[in-house]
């Protein structure tokens, strides 16, 4: 049977996770000590610090991984625990400094992209568009045409689609797969 879990111990956890969760550096510490003591009573001691397990376990990583490096603790506070936990895998004592800067520089969204090496070009913005049903199938029906390619996850390679489609850059080689439906043509094309 699992050691029982001290009381004082789950207070001060119970402090640390509260909200706002000034501290996210210490709460990550504690959790990486508290599992490496208690590792079959990590469930029980997420409940009762009101904390998902994808965070609580996201935080373990974290307060693990942190110990080795040093990095200045009001600094990994502002930049956050998911980016924290996006940086892990990449994150060793010699490019820490760089990789830091990066997560203060640019967003969740972007992060893994960008580690992964697929990030956008400088100077990028993102855009979003309102759209009914019958103008995204629209729009969705168009940018196929024009080379996306539809996946279980959305519309891939949907940005060079488009500027091809308004004429920016060069039309692909055409293929069955991704010829023009007649639905969506319009009387002057």
């Amino acid at each position: 049977m699992p050691a029982p879990i001290d009381p004082e111990l789950l207070k001060e956890l119970q402090a640390l996770a509260a909200p706002p969760r000034a501290d996210i550096v210490a709460l990550a510490q504690k959790l990486a000590a508290f599992a490496a003591t208690h590792p079959r009573r990590m469930k029980q001691a997420l409940a009762a610090c009101k904390l998902k397990p994808a965070m609580g376990y996201a935080l373990t990583r974290i307060g693990r991984r942190l110990s080795d490096l040093g990095c200045d603790r009001a600094r990994l506070n502002a930049i956050g625990w998911g980016k924290l936990d996006a940086l892990l895998a990449h994150l060793t004592s010699a490019n820490a400094a760089a990789l830091l800067d990066l997560a203060e520089a640019t967003n969740l969204r972007d992060l893994p992209r960008i580690l992964r090496g697929r990030g956008p070009p400088p100077g990028a913005r993102r855009i979003g568009f309102d759209l009914s049903r019958p103008q995204r199938d629209a729009l969705t029906a168009a940018l196929i045409a024009h080379g996306a390619h539809l996946t279980r996850r959305g519309l891939k390679r949907k940005e060079t689609a488009l500027m091809r489609l308004i004429g920016f850059a060069p039309v692909p080689p055409s293929s069955a797969s991704h010829e023009r439906s007649n639905r969506w043509k319009t009387p002057n094309s």
